[in-house]
């Protein structure tokens, strides 16, 4: 599993010292209101995260969970999840989502994050595109899209992976665009 280092962060594999926070994290119905973790039990949190420590073992996993670790601390404060699109567009698209506790928001760490990952995505695998949504009540994380230069494709009422319906934009960006923004 690739470990993505920035000026702050370091995305890393899951380690079992983790699921205290991330349990925390998932637990926080503030930090989880736009998202599917917002219903889960204790038990569903916990096989979620020992699947993400397992993956983390994976040397050449498709679905990458990276734990978004604090470089001074080593400490877990987030989740990034990218893998094949479910609703692929094109043949090799990638999706993803991210999760960042609450005492971290609005300090740019989800937006460096996110530019790490796409920086591996076009730089390193043969990604075409990436894609992925956010609730419409949910303009942080619209934000940290637009910022990196992802495009809103639409806005629609639909299901998540787990059959949650609401209002959502998708977002998008291509190896070209992200290409031409560097």
């Amino acid at each position: 599993m690739p470990v993505l280092e920035t000026p702050r962060l370091i995305l890393r594999p899951f380690v079992p010292n983790d699921w205290e926070g991330v349990n925390r994290m998932l637990s926080d119905p503030e930090t989880t209101r736009h998202m599917h973790f917002a219903s889960w039990t204790e038990d569903q949190r916990r096989r979620w995260f020992d699947s993400c420590v397992a993956n983390g073992r994976q040397p050449e996993a498709d679905v990458i969970n990276w734990a978004i670790a604090q470089r001074d601390t080593g400490g877990a404060i987030g989740w990034f999840g990218i893998g094949t699109s479910s609703h692929a567009a094109v043949a090799g698209e990638r999706s993803f989502g991210y999760l960042l506790d609450r005492a971290y928001w609005n300090q740019g760490y989800m937006t460096e994050a996110l530019r790490a990952v796409l920086a591996y995505e076009f730089g390193t695998r043969p990604t075409p595109r990436v894609r992925a949504t956010c609730e419409v009540d949910n303009p942080a994380s619209a934000r940290v899209m637009e910022k990196v230069g992802m495009r809103r494709e639409k806005t629609v009422y639909d299901a998540d992976f787990e059959g949650n319906w609401a209002h959502r934009h998708h977002y998008t960006m291509t190896r070209s665009e992200y290409e031409a923004r560097r």
